[in-house]
């Protein structure tokens, strides 16, 4: 169960500080794939549905 609680600790430090630039950069990174996503799936959809 500790293995478990530190990682969402680390993650929970990471969003408290984002006066990184690594980390600043990561959550960019993590919003852009995320749109790029959103934006892929329904236009995969489309697709499917039009053939």
């Amino acid at each position: 169960m500790t293995t478990i609680g530190q990682p969402s600790r680390r993650l929970a430090s990471t969003v408290s500080v984002p006066t990184n630039r690594s980390t600043l950069m990561e959550w960019l990174g993590l919003g852009a794939l995320l749109s790029v996503l959103f934006v892929a799936l329904p236009l995969m959809l489309v697709a499917l549905q039009t053939t």
